[in-house]
């Protein structure tokens, strides 16, 4: 990656990160090191084969479901409807939020009950809204994790981006309805955090159908030509190697579509502050879609 790579990967909170990440008992053959001139990445120790499982699946800090699939999935732990086999409870309050079960219901109230409140005179929340509602209140072990998590400013972003995330902001301080300096600053940096940390969470298909945080793959650094994938299990996700990989070797992934061309890549990478300069990019070749049958 290109100088606004190494930007990201040398801020100031990435070696509080890796405390993190060895002190949760992430061990070898992962290692989280600085690679020089490159800031800092996930290495392994040992050779790799493809289709390793290396890291086991991870649950988010928070994540919300997109607004084009509520009420398909439960929105805790991200099931379908097809796969519960009966149709999916609504939020009585706000009927906003739908469930598969009782027990999901009541094990995303701590961070529903935020939103619940908001919802239930708002008809509209969007995804990024939802997560800056939901993550304004977390506390004790998961608010150090919120706070490892880089935030930028427009300096390293698009006008689209930016604009995506300033119209986030200006919506939730107006649900909100509030003028407190303090509360502004918490909402903006929070948004930050989920324009540059969040990652997609995808049903079997491929389709995204929500957002997550995910404080372990805020290490790993994109490559157009990844060598591991993060894969969604319901709310969580699986990092998987998808080649084999050589002692030494940096793990990464892609934060693209694999079957995006050049051109959308570079959009896509430019919005949020990045340039590549991987071999896909410089010879222009991109992955041909197969047929899925």
């Amino acid at each position: 990656m290109a100088a606004q790579q190494d930007e990201r990967e040398q801020a100031p909170g990435r070696p509080r990160v890796r405390r993190w990440w060895q002190d949760n008992g992430i061990c070898p053959p992962l290692a989280v090191k600085e690679k020089e001139g490159r800031g800092g990445g996930v290495f392994t120790t040992e050779d790799l084969k493809c289709g390793t499982e290396v890291l086991p699946p991870i649950a988010p800090l928070a994540c919300a479901l997109m607004s084009d699939v509520r009420g398909c999935y439960c929105d805790y732990c991200f099931k379908s409807v097809e796969d519960c086999g009966k149709p999916l409870r609504r939020c009585s309050r706000c009927r906003f939020a739908y469930y598969c079960s009782k027990a999901c219901q009541e094990s995303d109230w701590r961070s529903h009950k935020h939103e619940c409140r908001v919802t239930i005179s708002k008809a509209w929340l969007s995804v990024m809204m939802r997560l800056v509602l939901r993550c304004m209140h977390i506390q004790g072990k998961q608010k150090q994790e919120l706070d490892l998590l880089r935030a930028s400013d427009d300096n390293l972003l698009s006008e689209g981006a930016s604009k995506d995330t300033q119209n986030c902001i200006h919506g939730v301080l107006g649900f909100l309805d509030t003028d407190d300096p303090a509360t502004k600053k918490k909402i903006v940096d929070i948004a930050y955090k989920i324009t540059f940390n969040g990652f997609s969470i995808h049903e079997d298909e491929l389709r995204p159908i929500g957002v997550g945080l995910y404080t372990c793959l805020s290490l790993f650094n994109h490559s157009c030509v990844p060598n591991c994938a993060a894969v969604s299990d319901g709310r969580k996700l699986v990092v998987r190697t998808v080649a084999d990989i050589k002692a030494g070797e940096q793990l990464v992934v892609s934060y693209l579509d694999p079957f995006d061309t050049p051109e959308q890549r570079k959009l896509k990478l430019t919005e949020y502050g990045f340039e590549c300069d991987c071999e896909m990019c410089n010879t222009e070749l991109y992955p041909v879609r197969r047929n899925p049958q």
